[in-house]
């Protein structure tokens, strides 16, 4: 037997196990970590003075909060949508719903 006819098949078996784990996670899925940790989402409701007369489609907008801690803002759009905007990392969140909207920010990672 030679070196080669035993390396071949342990490396064969190492490149399956690492294309494997690429191949099973999809971007678009959080890590582990992140997605295990459901975050508390609050629309905290700004006074509707502080609406932009030059942008006709806004009908609501206020301050997001995760965990307790403001993070960004979010708005309510004549055409239904919902928008999330985080400060911090500058990600926009949009969904067709409140309840949408607040689905996907509980599963945001900062």
């Amino acid at each position: 037997m030679k070196g080669a006819d035993v390396l071949s098949p342990i490396l064969a078996f190492c490149i399956g196990i690492l294309a494997r784990s690429f191949i099973m996670m999809p971007s678009c899925i959080l890590p582990r970590a992140s997605a295990t940790t459901m975050r508390t989402v609050k629309l905290e409701h700004n006074d509707n003075t502080v609406l932009d007369p030059s942008d006709p489609q806004l009908v609501t907008r206020g301050s997001l909060l995760l965990d307790g801690h403001e993070c960004g803002g979010w708005e309510q759009r004549r055409d239904g949508t919902w928008i999330a905007r985080l400060s911090k990392s500058g990600e926009t969140v949009v969904a067709a719903s409140r309840n949408q909207l607040i689905e996907r920010l509980t599963l945001v990672s900062l």
